[in-house]
């Protein structure tokens, strides 16, 4: 049976239509320095639209052996964005998974974590916001609509 995480036409809509996005692709290599920063975590990547914008806009800044960990609970959503091009200096890894499943386990640490609405379906927020400052270094960055879930219905 498939879950919502598994409509992916209903998250392709939403993302392309999210301004605060695309916002935020167009600013976020002015205003964040990525010297030497080499690993980032996407958590609720889908099929990687916002990252594969972010890494690319980043890219010149992007250490050689720069890597890119993607985790959604959506199988399809991982696969499609497993098959992308990928900036040449960077390499990824992918999980088919929750954000909380991959950070129960997850003993690595991040230079940035982007967690781009996927904390709407967490049980324990307070939790769930823990685990993701634990795992970065640098920065991390939360993303979420203004009306939660609600929104993402409309």
């Amino acid at each position: 049976m498939d879950t919502m995480y598994d409509q992916l036409d209903f998250f392709n809509t939403f993302l392309s239509n999210t301004t605060e996005k695309k916002l935020f692709i167009e600013s976020f290599a002015k205003k964040f320095h990525f010297e030497r920063k080499r690993n980032f975590l996407d958590l609720g990547c889908n099929e990687g639209v916002l990252t594969l914008k972010l890494m690319n806009q980043i890219q010149p800044c992007l250490a050689p052996d720069s890597f890119l960990v993607g985790v959604d609970p959506c199988a399809n959503a991982i696969d499609a964005f497993s098959k992308k091009e990928l900036p040449d200096n960077l390499s990824a890894r992918f999980h088919a998974e929750t954000a909380e499943a991959f950070l129960e386990k997850n003993t690595q640490t991040f230079d940035w974590v982007i967690a781009s609405h996927c904390l709407y379906w967490s049980d324990d927020l307070k939790r769930s916001v823990d685990m993701i400052l634990n795992s970065a270094r640098s920065g991390v960055i939360v993303m979420r609509g203004a009306y939660g879930v609600s929104q993402l219905r409309e």
